[in-house]
């Protein structure tokens, strides 16, 4: 896990047993090297890759990290203290990295928050911008056509489609494997706890995403203080039409409500 203002990674065995992984405990920086002499400045979040690589989105220091099997740090991205939405090899730029999921072939993709922009990291290092526009908005559409307001995390699922906690917009959105991206929960800028169909159901700024491998996400809604749990099934009759239905666990877990929804 990233644990942000002690500027460290940390890990925690099948036992609970809790240890630091990577980064100098309350000592920030961007310098690469062995776990234990590495540093990092304001860790977000962190992603392994299928052969057991930690990436890390390093978000003050506008970077992608990776720790290897051997536990050395380098840069795999981004500019160190170099703000920017810049695309390729090792000009590219990002502007406070906080979310950063990996798929089954190892590319990378990053929330750049700031930029409000969704960037995919191949194998070899190359970045591009596969959704969002700098500036802000809550628009659908394919690829940068679409607009984002903050958004902070992002969950893969088995298939491939990408889940965006879209927080300031109050929304959880999707990027499907074609690139379209779509608002499948939430009223853009209208924020709440209601439950109901697409159009009623409401977040505050959801700060967190997860996806399991049946496809439900699950949803860190920040300001309500609860964990919300979406259920989806894509229908074929058009490219961002979903069957959702939305369940809330408090934070003692107890469940509480179960409503239908359904975003179109």
């Amino acid at each position: 896990m990233a644990e942000q203002t002690n500027h460290i990674i940390r890990k925690i065995d099948p036992t609970g047993n809790v240890t630091t992984f990577a980064g100098e405990a309350g000592v920030s920086g961007n310098r690469d090297g062995q776990s234990t002499t590495a540093q990092f400045n304001y860790p977000s979040d962190i992603a392994i890759d299928n052969a057991g690589n930690i990436y890390v989105a390093d978000a003050k220091n506008h970077l992608i990290r990776k720790i290897d099997s051997s536990g050395n740090v380098i840069t795999f991205a981004g500019q160190a203290g170099v703000s920017g939405s810049v695309d390729g090899g090792t000009e590219a730029t990002f502007s406070r990295p906080s979310g950063i999921a990996s798929d089954n072939s190892g590319n990378i993709y990053v929330v750049d928050r700031d930029s409000n922009l969704i960037r995919k990291i191949t194998t070899s290092g190359n970045v591009t911008t596969i959704a969002g526009q700098n500036g802000s908005g809550s628009n659908d559409g394919q690829g940068t056509n679409a607009t984002f307001n903050v958004p902070v995390d992002v969950a893969i699922d088995i298939s491939g489609n990408l889940y965006i906690a879209d927080r300031n917009n109050h929304l959880i959105r999707k990027i499907n494997t074609s690139g379209y991206v779509s608002t499948i929960a939430g009223q853009a800028g209208v924020y709440g706890s209601e439950n109901g169909y697409g159009e009623i159901s409401k977040f505050y700024m959801p700060y967190g995403v997860a996806v399991n491998d049946q496809g439900e996400i699950f949803v860190a809604d920040n300001f309500n203080h609860l964990i919300r749990k979406l259920s989806v099934t894509s229908s074929s009759s058009n490219q961002n039409d979903n069957n959702t239905y939305l369940e809330i666990f408090r934070g003692n877990t107890q469940h509480t409500v179960t409503e239908g929804i359904i975003s179109t």
